[in-house]
């Protein structure tokens, strides 16, 4: 009897944790780019970058594309890439790009480039919200 309960508690548990896995879909806020290993990134390049950037959107559709929407742009504006993500590899290959996902909750998700040369990817799910490394 111990067994069957213990056996019936392991399978909510593991129903529970899955039910309340995050996902990549939805409007996701830009917050920074950061150094290839995620580091606040002191760079002329990143500091432009992330003023240039500051009020992006990305949204990851049900389809498999990504819309990205720049701050103050209108639909116009909008870039559309494909997208494919690979939750047991910790993958998203964004338009081509393989960035892998080294955080992901409800309200974080942060890419890196597979091979370190590139800047990190921070995103936010509320627009006022902060990843683990937001700038100040």
């Amino acid at each position: 009897m111990k067994l069957f309960l213990a056996a019936i508690l392991f399978c909510f548990q593991s129903l529970v944790t899955y039910s309340q896995k995050a996902d990549i879909k939805g409007l996701w806020y830009f917050d920074r780019f950061g150094g290839p290993h995620g580091e606040i990134a002191k760079s002329p390049g990143i500091i432009e970058a992330n003023k240039m950037n500051k009020g992006m959107t990305i949204t990851f559709t049900n389809d498999g594309k990504a819309i990205r929407k720049p701050p103050g742009g209108n639909a116009g504006d909008n870039s559309v890439v494909n997208y494919q993500v690979f939750y047991d590899r910790k993958e998203v290959i964004l338009d081509g790009e393989t960035l892998q996902i080294m955080l992901l909750t409800s309200e974080i998700l942060e890419l890196y480039n597979k091979d370190g040369t590139k800047a990190a990817l921070f995103l936010k799910r509320s627009k006022d919200g902060r990843t683990s490394m937001s700038a100040p």
